[in-house]
Parts: structure tokens; C-alpha cells; sequence
């Protein structure tokens, strides 16, 4: 997933995005979606009427950009990512008791909680 549906989301913008599941199962109607995979001069037929909906509706677009930053903050903040981060039980190396390393399995399951992950 892009870091720029969050920015966006984040920005309070409301955001127009392909159709995809990790967006429609975290962010359901909350965002505008495009079906990407039909041939460009539809998919900017759906990006304008997207964009006439916004304009035309300045009371319904703000709130649906309100949703969207409500999820964002109950689902995906940064605070909230780091403690699901840092609650991951740390294992000792088998080769070394000096060397903690985290069970990736733990990681893994942190990572989908929260939408993030860590590359160390």
C-alpha cells in the first residue's frame, strides 16, 4: 500500500484511489474509488465525475475526508503502530544469548494489525 493514501487521509484531502482491498476493507466508503483496470479514457471519465462530485457537493466532501481521518487515526497512527511494534515478544538468537532478534512470525501478525511494518 502507498504512504500516499495516508498522507492524503492524514491531510484531511479526499481521496479518489483504485480499487483496491486493502483500501475498500480499511477504509469501506470513505474514499472514491476507480476501476483501474479499465482503458484509460474511462478510468478518467471516473477520475472527473470524482472530481465534480467533490466540487459540486461542499458539504458532502468534507465529511467524507472527516470519515476517512477517523479511521486513519483509530486504525493507523503512528503511535499506535510503534506500541503494536514494540509489544512483539523478542527471542534469543540460538547461536548467540547476546543477540536478541524478534520472532518474525510476531512481526508479521503486529504488521497486519496495524498496516505498517518494519524493515531492519
Amino acid at each position: 500500500m502507498s504512504s500516499r493514501l495516508f498522507g492524503g487521509v492524514a491531510a484531511g484531502a479526499v481521496i479518489i484511489c483504485d480499487e483496491n482491498l486493502f483500501a475498500k476493507t480499511h477504509f469501506g466508503d470513505s474514499l472514491l474509488y476507480i476501476d483501474a483496470s479499465l482503458p484509460p479514457d474511462e478510468v478518467l471519465e471516473s477520475i472527473t465525475r470524482h472530481v465534480q462530485w467533490i466540487k459540486s457537493n461542499p458539504e458532502k466532501a468534507p465529511a467524507l475526508s472527516q470519515k476517512a481521518q477517523d479511521i486513519f487515526r483509530a486504525k493507523f497512527r503512528l503511535d499506535l503502530s510503534l506500541t503494536a511494534i514494540a509489544e512483539v515478544p523478542l527471542l534469543r538468537n540460538a547461536s548467540s544469548t547476546m543477540s536478541p532478534r524478534a520472532d518474525t512470525s510476531m512481526i508479521a501478525s503486529a504488521t497486519s494489525a496495524t498496516g505498517f511494518g518494519v524493515a531492519c
